[in-house]
């Protein structure tokens, strides 16, 4: 439901920062010289999840909300498996 006076949207932008904490905390922990990084990347994800909560109270930040949560959780499960 695009209007045509809304302005330009980047999606695409919006999976850098997940790409960019997934693979810093997989260099981290296939390294080995990181023992806490799960630890860090666990409360990372915390922080995510609810600072994406804290984004769908609004619909003006709501898709940012969306996204910072999906990377949250995404995190979270990479950390909880690795």
């Amino acid at each position: 439901f695009k209007r045509p006076t809304d302005p330009p949207e980047y999606y695409h932008l919006y999976g850098i920062p997940a790409a960019g904490a997934l693979s810093v905390y997989t260099a981290g922990s296939m390294s080995g010289s990181y023992p806490e990084i799960d630890t860090a990347a666990a409360t990372l994800s915390g922080l995510l999840c609810i600072g994406g909560i804290g984004g769908l109270a609004s619909q003006d930040t709501a898709r940012l909300g969306a996204v910072s949560g999906q990377a949250g959780v995404a995190l979270g499960v990479a950390s909880t498996l690795g």
